[in-house]
């Protein structure tokens, strides 16, 4: 895909610009018709059910949300940010099938036992089988480069840069969990996590990986992912516990999943202090932060049963 972009793109000459700028412009068309209606995850039925998305989140802030709280707005540079990385998804899909990958459906709704619903990005054929292809969007964050003595660069990576190396399930769990609920929801045999970064840091042009010198990609990341059936029956047994307290106008428990162990812990109630996200008993339930910390449902959270 980095090639596609070096040899063919911003060439108003080039055929195959002209081909991508179409595929684009029509995909584009199926998330303005996304943007321009109010986001809602309904199973078969047209009912409100939980989304895959968050499967990996706070049980209890996805029960608030179905239950009509709105949490606090978000500031516009993240509203933004979020718009953004939905652009660099389309662009993303654009180039895989410019790459020679059909795109056999777009937004696809699937749904894991009667409490989870999702949309796909998209769905393609890869080495034979049938692929559900999950797009994300991200940076290189705090990644930096240094000269050592002796020659040679020191590679701090974060983010984008170190996806190559820590792979998917360990560095980003959160898109793993809902890939292989999404998997065991078509009933498909893998997944594909494509990954566009929204920026760079132009020291990694000289990486031995990510670089020309080396075989990888400056701004894509793709990993095929394979079924995980037990992740995907710990997701759709949580929220089924979780619906029964809907039902009744309950928020339920603040399960929330390990990002270590894939397993859900109970979180600490949302009135502990949560000014960082960083340290205390939540940060060591998840393996990773508080989740209290920036939740925007903190307030509904303290304040409902």
């Amino acid at each position: 895909m980095e090639r596609w972009w070096k040899d063919h793109s911003d060439n108003p000459d080039d055929s195959e610009w002209a081909r991508w700028i179409d595929i684009f412009s029509e995909l584009l068309e199926t998330k303005k018709s996304e943007w321009l209606k109010e986001h809602e995850n309904l199973d078969v039925n047209g009912s409100p059910v939980f989304g895959m998305a968050k499967s990996i989140g706070c049980t209890r802030a996805n029960a608030l949300s179905l239950l009509g709280h709105e949490g606090e707005q978000y500031s516009g540079s993240s509203r933004f940010t979020f718009w953004l990385g939905h652009v660099v998804e389309v662009a993303a899909l654009a180039t895989l099938n410019a790459i020679g990958y059909e795109l056999l459906g777009a937004q696809e709704p699937c749904y894991l036992g009667t409490t989870n619903a999702s949309t796909s990005d998209n769905i393609i054929k890869l080495l034979g089988k049938g692929t559900v292809v999950s797009v994300k969007s991200t940076a290189y964050k705090m990644s930096s480069a240094r000269k050592v003595k002796g020659g040679g660069t020191e590679y701090n990576r974060r983010g984008f840069a170190e996806l190559p190396f820590m792979g998917v399930k360990l560095a980003q769990p959160s898109w793993y969990v809902q890939l292989v609920t999404e998997i065991e929801a078509h009933g498909l045999d893998q997944g594909l996590v494509l990954a566009a970064s929204k920026d760079i840091v132009k020291a990694y042009e000289n990486d031995n990986y990510l670089g020309d010198k080396g075989n990888g990609s400056l701004t894509f990341y793709a990993e095929v992912i394979q079924p995980d059936p037990v992740v995907a029956n710990r997701v759709r047994i949580a929220h089924e516990r979780q619906m029964e307290f809907v039902l009744k106008d309950e928020a339920g428990p603040p399960l929330y999943m390990n990002k270590s162990t894939l397993e859900y812990v109970e979180l600490n109630k949302a009135n502990v202090d949560p000014k960082s996200i960083w340290g205390g008993p939540n940060q060591k339930l998840t393996g990773t932060f508080n989740p209290c910390g920036g939740c925007n449902l903190r307030e509904a959270c303290v304040n409902v049963t």
